[in-house]
C-alpha cells in the first residue's frame, strides 16, 4: 500500500468514532487551554505596554537642548 508524503496511509483506515464523553472532555480541555492562553496574552500585552511607557519616560531626559 502506498503512503502519502506526510506518512498517512490511504483512506482505508478509518478513525474510531468519537464518543460523546470523549468529545466533551476534549472540548472542555480545549476551552480551558484557549482561555488560559488568552489571559496570558492579555497580561503580556499589558506588561509590554507598561514597560514601553516606563522606558519612554526614562529615555527622554530633562528636556534641555543637547547642543
Amino acid at each position: 500500500m502506498r503512503t502519502r508524503p506526510w506518512g498517512r496511509r490511504a483512506a482505508s483506515a478509518k478513525p474510531a468514532p468519537a464518543t460523546p464523553a470523549t468529545t466533551a472532555a476534549k472540548a472542555s480541555s480545549s476551552d480551558s487551554t484557549a482561555r488560559a492562553l488568552g489571559i496570558a496574552g492579555i497580561v503580556v500585552g499589558v506588561l509590554g505596554a507598561a514597560a514601553g511607557v516606563v522606558l519612554g519616560r526614562r529615555g527622554r531626559g530633562t528636556g534641555g537642548s543637547a547642543a
